[in-house]
């Protein structure tokens, strides 16, 4: 038996639309309408999983994480439901939801009020983290459920070793940063208020193609999402969402999704980390923001602060899932452990679902901004630490993102493994630089 691949291309594609609109709609605190199809039934999952061809392969591994989705969606609900639903908190007239509480809390320039948000936070997210919590045990029941936390191309546990590595690379650093017995400061420092001069009031297209000028005529063209930008993190996040959707527009017409991307690969985040990582660059500070060398080096050092305190949540993220697989108990002496490394203070284990988030493709998101630095070093040997301004750079980059996904084979994992070594020792030394 063979299958029209085109054809089931473009199922995979309306059956991933479907789930994203779910999605949104839960995070917004709508109704979300059923969004899988056939394709997710006994019948139409086995002509794909009955094939012994690697095509068929690639779209197994989709479909596979789509049914996974479909097999929590009652718990994904639920957690949607405790995120949302309005609590009386003290120190507000009307009640709020976790959600919002959160961007209250990420959002507020003033101290005090940050003090009373994140009390409030640790006190009203119990239920929001069980259930955050309940929704990986639930993963992890199905046997498809081990790839939570997995990524395509990295030996099982690979991952865990590098994220331990980095905490204990960046421990010294991120010590010297932290505002003790207070973790809700030291989590501000993930969104690089520090670094507050040069940017734009909003977030719009039209920055971003001030950002690459005539090198990225297509930047014009993204819309990055919207709401006012919280610090330099904020900005950070837009570049790589366009670094994402630039990945996305190089594939071409007829190559199928699957063969361009898997959906817990690295080919994505490593993407999107490259382009989030601009706003260290001292050339973006000085050709972007403007910025002479004095306020540039403070710039650099904010926006250092800020992606290593990211990073130390990317990696508490691989840590805490790992411990899930042993049960909740260990997950929470993993908190116990974990919180004054990363926030300077123990965190209450209430939030131990809650912050950091846990989600499917955090492992693949940390290894792609560990592999992003040697993308980084390669292009500004060949084009000069502008490179995101020179059109022949961006060119390469289009080019490579066009290219079929690589096979996955022992030696490419052995390649992988290696580079990602030398990433996280080079990525470290780039975000200490500033402080030198």
């Amino acid at each position: 038996m063979s299958l029209d691949w085109d054809s089931l291309d473009r199922e995979l594609a309306d059956l991933l639309g479907a789930y994203r609109a779910a999605l949104a709609a839960l995070d917004e605190g709508r109704p979300a309408e059923p969004w899988w199809s056939w394709r997710l039934e006994p019948e139409g999952f086995a002509e794909v999983s009955e094939l012994d061809d690697p095509t068929a392969r690639a779209f197994l591994a989709w479909l596979e994480v789509l049914l996974d989705e479909r097999f929590v969606w009652r718990a994904r609900q639920a957690l949607a439901g405790a995120w949302n639903r309005p609590t009386k908190v003290a120190h507000l007239k009307a009640p709020i939801g976790l959600r919002a509480l959160r961007r209250r809390l990420l959002a507020s320039p003033h101290p005090g009020e940050r003090a009373r948000d994140a009390e409030a936070f640790g006190r009203v997210a119990r239920e929001a983290s069980d259930l955050g919590v309940d929704l990986v045990e639930r993963r992890l029941e199905q046997s498809r459920g081990r790839r939570f936390g997995e990524v395509e191309g990295l030996d099982d546990g690979a991952v865990v070793g590098l994220a331990e590595g980095w905490l204990a690379r960046t421990d010294d650093a991120a010590a010297e940063m932290l505002h003790r017995e207070r973790w809700w400061e030291s989590l501000a420092l993930a969104l690089g208020r520090g670094a507050d001069e040069g940017w734009p009031a909003h977030l719009t297209a039209r920055w971003l193609s001030h950002v690459f000028g005539e090198a990225f005529p297509d930047a014009v063209r993204f819309a990055p999402a919207a709401g006012p930008p919280w610090g330099a993190t904020s900005f950070a996040r837009a570049l790589a969402d366009l670094g994402g959707w630039a990945l996305s527009r190089a594939r071409p017409a007829d190559l199928p999704l699957p063969l361009h991307q898997h959906p817990f690969g690295l080919r994505r985040h490593r993407r999107r980390a490259l382009f989030a990582g601009l706003v260290v660059e001292p050339a973006f500070a000085g050709r972007v923001l403007g910025l002479g060398s004095g306020r540039a080096r403070k710039h650099q050092q904010g926006t250092a602060t800020a992606i290593l305190a990211s990073l130390r949540i990317d990696a508490a993220r691989v840590l805490l899932a790992a411990a899930l697989r042993e049960g909740r108990a260990t997950a929470r002496e993993r908190l116990s452990d974990l919180g004054p490394r990363l926030f300077g203070a123990t965190v209450p284990d209430a939030l131990i679902a809650v912050l950091p988030e846990l989600r499917p493709a955090h492992a693949a998101a940390f290894a792609g901004s560990l592999l992003a630095t040697a993308d980084r070093a390669e292009l500004v040997a060949r084009f000069d630490e502008d490179w995101f301004q020179n059109p022949e750079a961006l060119a390469s980059l289009a080019a490579a993102d066009a290219q079929p996904m690589p096979v996955d084979d022992e030696e490419r994992r052995a390649a992988l493994g290696q580079a990602l070594g030398e990433a996280s020792a080079a990525l470290a030394e780039l975000l200490e630089s500033p402080f030198g």
